[in-house]
Formats: structure tokens, sequence, C-alpha cells
């Protein structure tokens, strides 16, 4: 007999036959699916937006690799080739380019959860809960957060790049120091709690640094919300996989699925949806 006798089963595989695990309702199946798809939507806007951030850094952080590997160790000729316009020009479109995929990221999520979930939702004050702690936790975080403001309403990401003579005695070469002046910032009145950062910062602002943070600050805000969708929008889910989890030892550890099937008696694979939930293979298809 094939797969079909197990319908809405847990089942494992061993040598390519099925092996019930745990039978399930076909409410709790139908609402197990219905979880599955709804955070395969949400996944989808905080998996793209995130990794065009992550892109966009590496971007930003090659070119200027690049760049300090192309150096001379006489510092005439390298402050001259720093200071090429096309240079310029190019690593203020890579700082552009992490600064708008930062606000479509915040914009999309926003409008992904309200569309989902709603705009009062427990998720949506999540949202803003975690923003606001790393807002107020992440230098990085608040500084690039206005930082985009700045640079729509007011003046260009950096304004010079100057050497860091500290590199030459451990690398033998010059390396880079992408500015922003501090003087030119303040011209810009938006920069709200922000602007008490700056009494610890010196004149000349080096950005790079902040932006390598900043990476990591999104991670943590991606992470944090994967999270807690799965943990508070999965219940069901959780319900299936704490039958899993409790017959674990059963199934060797092989692969495991909810066998599902639509009028026709049809089978097609999908994988349960996020990293942060077991690698469960699923068969789903509505009878």
């Amino acid at each position: 007999m094939g797969i079909e006798k197990y319908q809405n089963f847990l089942v494992y595989f061993s040598v390519s036959e099925a092996k019930p695990i745990y039978k399930l309702s076909r409410n709790k199946v139908d609402a197990i699916l219905n979880e599955i798809g709804e955070v395969k939507k949400a996944e989808q806007t905080l998996f793209y937006y995130p990794q065009m951030i992550k892109n966009n850094i590496q971007q930003f952080i090659e070119y200027k690799q690049n760049i300090d590997l192309q150096n001379s160790t006489t510092k005439d000729i390298l402050i001259s080739f720093y200071n090429s316009t096309d240079i310029l020009v190019t690593l203020n479109g890579l700082i552009l380019n992490i600064l708008t995929s930062f606000r479509c990221y915040i914009d999309n999520v926003s409008h992904m959860i309200s569309e989902q979930f709603g705009d009062k939702s427990d998720i949506q004050v999540f949202f803003r809960e975690t923003q606001k702690r790393l807002f107020d936790s992440d230098f990085s975080y608040r500084f690039m957060a206005r930082y985009r403001n700045y640079v729509q309403h007011s003046g260009l990401p950096i304004n010079d790049i100057v050497t860091d003579e500290g590199q030459l005695k451990y690398f033998d070469r010059y390396s880079s120091i992408l500015i922003v002046n501090k003087s030119e910032l303040l011209k810009y009145d938006g920069w709200g709690p922000v602007k008490r950062d700056f009494d610890q910062l010196v004149e000349n602002i080096d950005v790079f640094g902040i932006i390598v943070q900043f990476s990591k600050a999104i991670e943590l805000l991606t992470k944090s919300m994967f999270e807690y969708i799965v943990e508070n929008k999965t219940y069901n889910y959780q319900y299936l996989l704490s039958q899993y989890k409790n017959t674990k030892e059963k199934s060797h550890n092989n692969d495991v699925a909810l066998i599902t099937k639509d009028i026709l008696s049809e089978y097609t694979v999908n994988v349960f949806p996020t990293k942060f939930l077991e690698n469960v293979v699923i068969f789903m298809k509505y009878i």
C-alpha cells in the first residue's frame, strides 16, 4: 500500500517506506497548514528585505576593501586617488543603497503585519517595541535611522576620504577613512534624541564602523521578529512539533512528514517555513 493510508498522519520515512508516528484530526491538519501559509507569507518580507540590506552592506565593504588594496604607500598619490570623483560618487551611492533598503525594510514589514495580523495586533506592537529598544540601546541603529533622513533632506552620506596612517606600519600601506563632518550633520535639524550622541563624536566621523555595527542590529531585529511570529502565531504547528520531538528517537532522525492529499490524491513536496523551525518535510494538498 502507498502513503495514502497514512492521510493526516505524522510519519517518518525508513528506506522510502512511511512509518506512522501520530494521527491528527482533519481540523488540526487544516489549522497547521493555515499557520504555515501565514508564516510563509511573513517570511518572504522578513527574509528579502534584510537580505537586501546585507547584500548592500557587503558590496559597500568589498568596495572599500578594494580601493584600500589599490593603495600606494606614497601619501600624496594616495590622497589624490581617494578624492577622485568616481570613488566618492560610488561610495555615496553604496551608502544610499543601504539607507534606502533599511527604510524599505521597516515600511514593508509594518505593512505586511498590518495586512496579515492587523495594525493593532500584538505582532505590530512587538515590532515597534523592538525597534524602540534597538534605537535606545544601539547607537549604530539610531544613527542610521536619522542618517537616512539627513541624506534624503540635507546632504551626501560622506563628504571626504582621508588616510589612516596607523595601518601603515602593520600592512605596509595606508587605508581609507570615510568621513562625514559633524558640523555638516548638525546643520540638519531632524536628529532628535540622536543629537545628544554628537557630544561624544569627533568632527570627522568614520561611518564605516557604524555601518558594520548596524548590520548586526538588523540581524537582531529580524531574528526577534521571526522568533516572535513562530512562537506566538503557530500554536497548532507547535503542537505538531511537540509530537515530532516526543517521537524523535522513534524516527531515528529520518525525514518526517505530515501526509495530506487533494481530491485527486496527488502529492507535492513543500518544506516547513523558516530556519527557526525543525527541517520537516510536508506533503500538503487539501482533501
